[in-house]
């Protein structure tokens, strides 16, 4: 289980990598900074919703915001994802279903073009 201070340690540390203020987040965030100070100064933890605001902020992912923290419920090949597969997830993740079903045909293809090729 992660606690409330790896939480908040995790923004503090996004914050200082990304060089904004917690102003700046919540601005980004369209959050009111009362929101942010309140939970950070009593260490709570805070809501779903206002973590996803935050993440928005640092335009990550929830996923994005915990990787590498605590227990992984994912195992093989997909644990550690490079930075360029990250993005392509990001993508795909944005897409609608019929995009997803175009982008997923046309990768296939490319997969048996290889293997044709070998």
């Amino acid at each position: 289980m992660i606690k409330e201070e790896t939480i908040i340690q995790k923004i503090e540390e996004i914050c200082c990598d990304q060089g904004i203020t917690k102003y700046e987040l919540c601005t980004k965030a369209d959050m009111n900074q009362s929101t942010l100070s309140s939970f950070m100064r009593k260490n709570r933890m805070p809501t779903i919703t206002t973590l996803d605001r935050i993440c928005m902020g640092f335009e990550i992912t929830l996923s994005q915001f915990f990787a590498g923290m605590g227990e992984s419920v994912v195992t093989g090949p997909y644990l550690d994802l490079t930075g360029d597969q990250m993005e392509i997830v990001d993508a795909w993740n944005r897409l609608n279903e019929d995009e997803k079903h175009y982008v997923r045909a046309f990768i296939l293809s490319l997969s048996r073009d290889m293997d044709k090729a070998e």
